[in-house]
């Protein structure tokens, strides 16, 4: 039984990592398709994606490319006020904390 549960997992896990890699390839054409929408209306954009340790990376990037604007999404802005930073996803609220440039944040 608990080799019939070793194949389930590396099967399961898999379709997994195959479902992600093509989740990560259509989020990266619509990432260049916008960076062409924005560099065709005149404003020098570039895409750069990082995994895993989100923040760190993004603040380490920013250090080295030193842009002009840092801009992120963030699912957690529907409260107002002081509730709204404390609510922010973790990745967001470090970088509007860390960053040595500015951030904008999006919904």
């Amino acid at each position: 039984m608990s080799r019939w549960n070793n194949i389930e997992r590396a099967r399961l896990k898999r379709n997994i990592e195959k479902d992600r890699a093509q989740i990560r390839q259509k989020e990266y054409e619509k990432l260049e398709k916008l960076v062409s929408l924005a560099n065709s209306s005149g404003v020098e954009a570039s895409s750069l994606v990082r995994e895993r340790d989100g923040a760190e990376k993004i603040v380490s990037t920013i250090k080295k490319e030193t842009p002009y604007l840092v801009v992120i999404g963030s699912n957690r802005l529907k409260l107002k006020g002081l509730s709204k930073v404390r609510a922010l996803g973790s990745v967001a609220r470090k970088l509007s904390e860390k960053s040595p440039r500015p951030v904008l944040i999006i919904k």
